[in-house]
């Protein structure tokens, strides 16, 4: 009597291997989620100062009086070089999210 009282317990207690994935999967996300927030937050950081800078660097190259053609060109070469700072400041924090996100896949 008592074999068949516990095989009741574990029957009913018994996880099927999908619930246990789930769960897995769940707190991996978590995980994931808050390791990735401060490589996030750094790229985001990079990008924001990238574009106030060459704001400044545009409004400080470029005046009222010049053509339209002229003011798009200092903008397109005020954006082009500070493009490629951000990008390069940015290539640590880009290959850590992409080290996270290889390590979630598999």
């Amino acid at each position: 009597m008592r074999c068949c009282t516990l095989t009741r317990r574990w029957w009913k207690k018994r996880r099927t291997s999908s619930q246990i994935l789930q769960r897995r999967s769940r707190s991996s996300v978590r995980l994931g989620a808050e390791q990735a927030a401060t490589p996030a937050a750094e790229t985001l950081q990079i990008a924001v100062t990238a574009y106030m800078r060459a704001r400044a660097d545009f409004d400080a190259a470029s005046g009222a009086n010049q053509p339209a053609i002229q003011r798009a060109a200092t903008a397109l070469s005020v954006a082009a070089r500070r493009l490629n700072e951000a990008l390069a400041a940015a290539q640590a924090p880009i290959a850590e999210l992409e080290g996270l996100v290889r390590a979630n896949r598999s």
